[in-house]
């Protein structure tokens, strides 16, 4: 798959098997801290990855964007939202930047928690050229 990104910008794409074998996990790099928005759903209902990611984006900047598909990670509580602040922070550690500087969204099956040995295993596979 070719991914054309701006200049300024990379991806990873993975596999770390949140339920097939189809890539399930995702992340979006800018070489440097950039100007950022974002747009959330008005629900009263909305998961860990929309709360986490408003908090974020409340300081108009961000590094990256990690993408989990498959699994929404919403109505899962406080473990849910635990399960978002590690991704992010897993992130940030992999890219040696501010957790507040990565957004998360998440996208698929309702009322299940993230499958954190799987979802580590995407954090693991962040390449070392990106930090």
């Amino acid at each position: 798959m070719t991914i054309s990104l701006p200049q300024g910008f990379r991806t990873h794409i993975a596999n770390v098997g949140i339920k097939d074998s189809t890539d399930d996990f995702t992340l979006v790099i800018a070489d440097t801290t950039c100007a950022a928005a974002g747009v959330f759903t008005q629900s009263r209902f909305a998961g860990p990855s929309v709360l986490v990611s408003r908090e974020h984006i409340a300081n108009l900047s961000a590094r990256a964007v990690v993408v989990i598909s498959k699994n929404a990670n919403v109505a899962t509580g406080a473990e849910g939202m635990s399960n978002a602040r590690e991704v992010v922070a897993g992130v940030a550690t992999a890219l040696a930047c501010d957790p507040t500087d990565v957004l998360i969204a998440s996208t698929g099956v309702i009322g299940r928690q993230y499958p954190m040995t799987q979802v580590r295993s995407g954090l693991n596979s962040i390449p070392e050229q990106f930090t």
